[in-house]
């Protein structure tokens, strides 16, 4: 359990009422609540629309469940605020009666828990253009989000993955790198004892995990001491000061003040001797025309990982063995061999956890 106060969301509601659009126009709306209590992404739209005046359509398991009884939903309850993780807006975009003609109240996309792909944000803007899709990236331990930036199509265009925003005011981010350098946005070397660079100039290879610092970082693990302390660091900057970060397990990047978040660390694998992010292989198996989804998991073998394995999606494609091997031959392309999975797995879609993530553990089983 994560211990966030009173004053945690309060901090974090006087920003988010005024993402997207300013509270005064979320008054009187309809918040779509997709994610059950149990998860803290439920805070986005359950808070955010109280404090706004809003009113709060909750769906439940089974309707949620069936894609054509959630769109039944929408349309009785007139959504305008949708709050969701990609992968369950990814169900919905594979009906064709999803689009801005059929649900011209939505206004607003908002997205958390789980990497937002340009293949999901490019049919999002093209089937509901007049409607905006906000990005957004926060732990449960840093109250939900501390993040958020409007998708166009430039980010889509950029070679870079999208970004998950610019951080909200009472917050700081900071970045640890590999060699224990710990940086800002600006690339300045900011701790008394990392030593290393003073300044290092933006670039995008000054990849590290995300530190966050603010107003809305939680007290810690509910009795959990040692946990606490493990996650919950107090650093001592050059000037003197100590500050307590929360160490998230992402890996990011900062480009022109916005943040990228490309991966966890608990997602790096090792195979036969290589490092890799699985993040970074999804990403690329999406680049190719045709994948709606991807996951990509580890195939152990004695408690050692022996090879990787892609679940792809693509409902266009029959699924035979060339397929398989245009989808290896398009990775070849893009990333070293010992990157490309061994096994490609066509399924009709991904499986998603109660809390709408898409479910890695049962897909490990299946490899």
């Amino acid at each position: 359990g994560v211990e966030v106060t009173k004053q945690n969301l309060g901090n974090f509601l006087e920003w988010m009422t005024g993402v997207g659009t300013p509270i005064e126009e979320k008054e009187g709306e309809v918040f779509l609540n997709q994610a059950p209590y149990s998860f803290d992404l439920s805070v986005m739209d359950t808070y955010t629309a109280l404090a706004s005046g809003a009113t709060i359509a909750s769906l439940d398991k089974g309707t949620m469940s069936n894609a054509a009884s959630t769109m039944e939903f929408l349309k009785v309850q007139n959504v305008n605020y949708w709050i969701s993780t990609p992968s369950f807006v990814d169900m919905m975009l594979a009906e064709k009666d999803f689009n801005s003609e059929k649900y011209p109240d939505i206004k607003v996309f908002f997205f958390c828990g789980e990497r937002l792909t340009k293949t999901t944000a490019n049919k999002l803007i093209k089937t509901f253009p007049h409607s905006k899709v906000i990005n957004t990236y926060g732990p449960t331990e840093s109250t939900v989000a501390i993040s958020s930036v409007e998708i166009k199509n430039e980010h889509i265009n950029e070679d870079d993955e999208l970004p998950v925003g610019l951080i909200k005011p009472g917050t700081k981010v900071f970045l640890q790198r590999e060699d224990g350098i710990i940086i800002d946005e600006f690339n300045q070397n900011i701790a008394e004892e990392s030593g290393g660079r003073e300044n290092a100039g933006p670039k995008k290879t000054d990849v590290g995990e995300i530190l966050i610092e603010g107003n809305t970082v939680s007290k810690g693990y509910f009795k959990m001491p040692e946990k606490t302390a493990a996650a919950f660091d107090l650093i001592k900057l050059k000037n003197g000061e100590v500050r307590r970060m929360y160490h998230t397990g992402d890996l990011g990047y900062f480009k022109e003040g916005m943040l990228y978040c490309i991966g966890r660390t608990d997602l790096q694998v090792k195979v036969h001797g290589y490092r890799m992010e699985i993040g970074d292989i999804e990403a690329n198996i999406l680049l190719k025309e045709n994948v709606e989804a991807v996951c990509v998991v580890p195939k152990r073998k004695d408690g050692k990982i022996r090879s990787l394995v892609a679940f792809v999606v693509a409902p266009s494609v029959s699924g035979s063995f060339d397929d398989a091997k245009d989808i290896k031959r398009h990775l070849k392309e893009l990333l070293p061999e010992y990157m490309v999975p061994k096994k490609i797995k066509f399924i009709d879609k991904l499986p998603m956890t109660s809390n709408g993530k898409v479910d890695r553990k049962t897909l490990e089983g299946m490899a």
